[in-house]
């Protein structure tokens, strides 16, 4: 009769464990570095602010004085005080189980879906869909170049 004899089984399991934290930890790296990429190219989609000195009004609307009337013009949301643009950060990034990872990247005021999808009254001006779409590429690079030092 034959006799199979296995052996290296403990370091191929080490080697094993080693390749799932270094692929676990390149996984966050994409998460994190794609979150950052989605809230600059979110924060692009908006126009700027006028010309012109800026004042806000008892009610809290802001004006800019010296420059010509400033309507939103579609697709691009108009920057005004800057609020709904500034509010747009990476929260946090958590932890879904070995290699899957998710970040909450958003806008965090309190209107910004009404802006986003618009209301019955008025249109939507979107920003963040637009700001993902055009992440797609850079943030594929990105894991392209995680993935390849993951494996070295």
């Amino acid at each position: 009769m034959a006799e199979i004899i296995i052996s290296g089984i403990s370091d191929f399991d080490k080697a094993l464990k080693a390749d799932i934290a270094k692929s676990d930890v390149a996984a966050r790296n994409i998460v994190v570095k794609g979150a950052f990429v989605i809230e600059r190219k979110a924060k692009e989609e908006f126009r700027a602010r006028p010309s012109g000195s800026q004042r806000t009004s008892k009610s809290g609307r802001t004006y800019y004085q010296g420059a010509p009337k400033y309507p939103a013009t579609p697709p691009k949301p108009t920057q005004r005080s800057g609020n709904l643009r500034n509010s747009i950060k990476t929260q946090q990034v958590t932890s879904l189980g070995a290699g899957r990872w998710q970040s909450d990247t958003g806008p965090s005021v309190k209107y910004a879906g009404f802006v986003e999808y618009g209301t019955s009254r008025s249109r939507e001006f979107p920003y963040m869909t637009p700001g993902i779409k055009s992440s797609y590429e850079e943030i594929n690079s990105i894991a392209q170049e995680e993935w390849r030092l993951a494996q070295e």
